[in-house]
């Protein structure tokens, strides 16, 4: 994992790891006390030949008690041993109930002719853990013999339990300690796991995250100190650095993954600063599900661009001015005419008449700037990318993460357009500056 993209996770992510690092511990501790106590006695039978009359036998009978010694041991834990351990005993349960508190272990090695199994029984009582232990053993020890097979009408190999059990001094459950060690682990993992999700998707919060997550320029950044989102005049400036990095975009199209990500207001701005600078500027809002324009500028929005694509208008019926600096408004029009339904696209705008009112606006003004809807939610975005000389893809910075933009950026490519660069709304100040406009992008990106 990268080092920078590792801290810059930690620092995202510091509230919830601490969280995370104080609950673990303290849940584990929690759990720990919580579970019932339960005691372990452990006891050993000694599987061995009792066949050896030479040097040569005791090799063959230790290397033959270690082989069968598995072989026996599987035997522990069946109702041939458990249903007699249990009648002795007289308790009020079965060996399928039984089975799984019993465990057995058998070394690998055993010196002589012997192998030794290690019985260990799991209860609630010290006693009672002791005693189930010895019958175990004892009923194992009975039935090996009878399982054994002879040599000259004797048992070759018998089992003696040569450890007893006796109360264990201490439970086996899990202490407080090792609670809080059990939970710290867990939180350690499960915060290694958000660290390492963030830092291969990171939150596009910054210019510098951006710039790592894809080649595409960052045109700039809309800072937001608290709450608040600073002024417009990055905004406005943004059509000088476009116009620096692509001095042929005449038609610029505006456009965002996902519904909120301040698009229409970048567009507004845009439109708005390059009017200001002596440009015949014309903004058309191309959202015919959800218009905003007309309700940011104050316009009428019974008359638009609905209009006329469907052939009830004319471009002059439409166009509304917006302020005294000559910039040129067409709304999207009323909700009825011409719409489709909410998410499925609206044809009108892959039509012929768009592409010929697109013509007509090219003729008639410097710059033509669409607001177009979100990505996410209708295709129209993609019907237009082809038909327009630059792209301008707006994020909202404390939600985007880096596979939505590099998703947005691949389909809008894809789709035939020309994505001029990026602009991070509602972004953090970068580390090395407090304020960071588009006047600042302009002079890295162009080389001043």
């Amino acid at each position: 994992m990268d080092a920078r993209r590792f801290w810059h996770a930690v620092a995202h992510r510091w509230v919830v790891l601490v969280l995370l690092l104080i609950l673990g511990p303290v849940i584990g501790a929690v759990v720990a006390l919580d579970l019932p106590v339960h005691y372990r006695a452990t006891t050993a039978v000694l599987i061995s030949s009792d066949h050896i009359g030479s040097i040569d036998d005791l090799a063959a009978g230790s290397q033959l008690a270690v082989d069968v010694a598995p072989s026996f041991a599987a035997l522990v834990t069946s109702p041939a041993v458990l249903s007699p351990a249990i009648s002795s005993l007289g308790l009020n349960t079965s060996p399928g109930q039984l089975a799984p508190d019993v465990r057995v272990t058998v070394p690998r090695t055993v010196p002589l002719a012997s192998s030794t199994v290690t019985i260990s029984v799991t209860s609630t009582g010290r006693v009672a853990a002791a005693a189930l232990a010895n019958a175990v053993a004892d009923q194992f020890a009975l039935l090996v013999p009878k399982l054994s097979p002879t040599i000259e009408g004797a048992s070759a190999f018998k089992a003696t339990k040569i450890e007893a059990a006796y109360p264990p001094a201490s439970d086996a459950g899990l202490r407080v300690g090792g609670g809080i060690g059990v939970g710290l682990a867990a939180a350690l993992a499960l915060c290694w796991a958000i660290v390492a999700a963030y830092a291969s998707n990171p939150v596009i919060d910054r210019r510098e995250v951006a710039t790592r997550a894809t080649s595409t320029p960052v045109l700039g950044t809309i800072a937001r100190v608290g709450r608040k989102v600073a002024d417009s005049g990055s905004e406005r400036s943004l059509v000088t650095t476009i116009s620096a990095l692509a001095p042929r975009v005449q038609c610029l199209m505006v456009v965002s993954p996902r519904s909120g990500d301040g698009r229409t207001r970048t567009a507004v701005n845009m439109a708005v600063g390059a009017a200001q600078s002596s440009r015949s500027v014309l903004l058309v809002d191309a959202d015919l599900s959800e218009p905003d324009v007309a309700r940011l500028l104050g316009l009428d929005e019974s008359a638009g661009l609905k209009g006329i694509l469907a052939g009830t208008a004319s471009f002059a019926d439409v166009v509304q001015p917006a302020g005294s600096d000559g910039l040129n408004v067409i709304t999207a029009g009323s909700i009825t005419a011409g719409s489709t339904s909410h998410g499925m696209g609206h044809p009108l705008l892959a039509s012929a008449a768009m592409s010929r009112f697109l013509a007509a606006a090219r003729e008639r003004y410097d710059l033509v700037v669409i607001d177009t809807p979100p990505m996410t939610v209708s295709s129209d975005s993609l019907a237009l990318a082809a038909q327009v000389d630059g792209i301008v893809l707006v994020i909202d910075a404390r939600r985007t993460r880096q596979r939505m933009l590099t998703a947005s950026l691949r389909r809008l490519t894809v789709a035939g357009g020309s994505v001029v660069g990026i602009v991070l709304n509602r972004a953090l100040p970068p580390i090395q500056h407090r304020h960071f406009g588009a006047d600042a992008e302009l002079k890295r990106l162009v080389g001043v």
